[in-house]
């Protein structure tokens, strides 16, 4: 019965530890926050330890070759040269990530939007009429990427997901998906830059609340999707699912 006792105990011991490791729990902040936005993708991580170590002479070149030849290396910041990598290696492959300019349109914003559907086996899809009739009704007020979230949100809100976007301080647009309690964890979360200048902002989509058919004012709808709740602290975990965690 002891021995029974003993391996249950290291069982548990090993269990609490993997879980820590995995949830970024003794990682740095922007460690942490790429745990959440790759779901642990080890060469993610070694890049993002890499980068927050800080870039010097001794370390330069160990860097360039984590991250690859072909992105350049900002050492006066980690937070930019972090979303500059995320962008090159996850927005432009990973169905669950998206990077989009301030001047794309629906033709260019929609099939990210649908390939993150498909990779969650998500049926439903926006009216695309209603849809690009908003975008025509409100181009002089707005880009089309709130028109956009506000048709495409809803629907992954009703999976259990939420669109979240990672902002450097940039005129673009960093789109991820995650599960809401994850999102939720990490919405309106800042992480300033050693340098006192740069920052990462994280911030969660929030879907409207009535039927965008019979809405009256479309600019309050975009105003309270995208408003901010209130600064929160940075999650001392990646507060990924458990499933997520398993997933190696």
């Amino acid at each position: 019965m002891k021995i029974i006792f003993i391996t249950l105990l290291v069982l548990a011991i090993a269990f609490a530890a993997f879980y820590a490791i995995r949830q970024g729990i003794f990682d740095a902040e922007r460690v942490r926050l790429v745990r959440m936005l790759t779901n642990n993708d080890s060469r993610a991580i070694q890049v993002a330890r890499a980068i927050e170590a800080g870039v010097t002479e001794k370390n330069a070149n160990a860097i360039q070759n984590a991250i690859g030849k072909e992105f350049v290396v900002k050492p006066e910041s980690r937070s930019v040269t972090l979303a500059w990598y995320l962008i090159e290696f996850f927005a432009f492959t990973h169905p669950e990530h998206a990077y989009f300019d301030w001047k794309d349109n629906s033709e260019e914003i929609a099939p990210e939007f649908e390939d993150m559907l498909k990779k969650h086996g998500i049926s439903e899809r926006p009216d695309m009429e209603l849809l690009r009739q908003h975008e025509d009704d409100y181009y002089s007020d707005h880009t089309a990427f709130p028109v956009n979230l506000a048709h495409y949100a809803p629907i992954f809100d009703k999976a259990g997901l939420a669109l979240v976007t990672l902002d450097a301080n940039w005129d673009s647009y960093y789109v991820f998906v995650v599960e809401k309690s994850t999102a939720y964890a990490w919405r309106n979360v800042t992480i300033e830059d050693p340098n006192k200048e740069d920052r990462l902002i994280i911030q969660i989509v929030t879907p409207p609340q009535e039927d965008l058919s019979k809405a009256q004012d479309l600019d309050e709808v975009f105003d309270y999707m995208m408003s901010s709740p209130g600064r929160i602290p940075v999650p001392y975990s990646a507060s990924l699912s458990l499933k997520k965690i398993l997933t190696l």
